[in-house]
């Protein structure tokens, strides 16, 4: 894989991949993360490729423009959980915890990183709750569950029974 760069307000960045199987060349912004990937095949000429994706700049800088914006998380914001909004707020606790609409997290520590492991706790609880239910009405039961921060997959589940979901 390779880096290039289009110039321009903002500049953006492209990964050139390469691989046997592209027939020819393809463009992706990904709407996860806004990476755009340009895929071409193993032999592929990359000149070629960037001189594509100039042409499909306009395109490019619509779908960017298009993603929402990340939230930075800090003292005060609002965020959805559980159907509601709940308001981040430091506060004396020894880890991050709910109280009614208010999302308490311990002073002097990294917001962002307390809020993320309270989401994905929150994430695991309702998952497995969820597991259970419907492996129940299924007569079946489910192996371990596992959280991951995956792509493109929602989640799994392998021939043992152990599930996987993206929190």
């Amino acid at each position: 894989m390779g880096q290039e760069m289009l110039p321009g307000d903002p500049p953006i960045d492209i990964t050139l991949r390469r691989t046997s199987r592209a027939t020819g060349i393809s463009l992706r912004v990904s709407g996860l993360d806004g990476r755009v990937t340009l895929t071409l095949p193993r032999r592929g000429d990359a000149d070629e490729a960037m001189r594509f994706a100039r042409r499909k700049e306009e395109w490019i800088r619509s779908q960017l423009a298009q993603r929402p914006q990340g939230i930075a998380v800090a003292d005060g914001t609002v965020l959805p959980l559980l159907g509601r909004q709940v308001t981040v707020t430091p506060a004396k606790v020894r880890t991050a915890m709910l109280d009614g609409d208010l999302l308490l997290v311990r002073p002097g520590r990294d917001i962002g990183c307390q809020v993320e492991a309270f989401v994905r706790l929150v994430a695991r609880g309702a998952l497995t709750e969820a597991s259970d239910r419907h492996c129940e009405a299924l007569g079946r039961r489910h192996g371990r569950i596992t959280l991951r921060d995956t792509r493109s997959r929602w989640g799994s589940c392998s021939s043992e029974g152990n599930l996987m979901y993206s929190w």
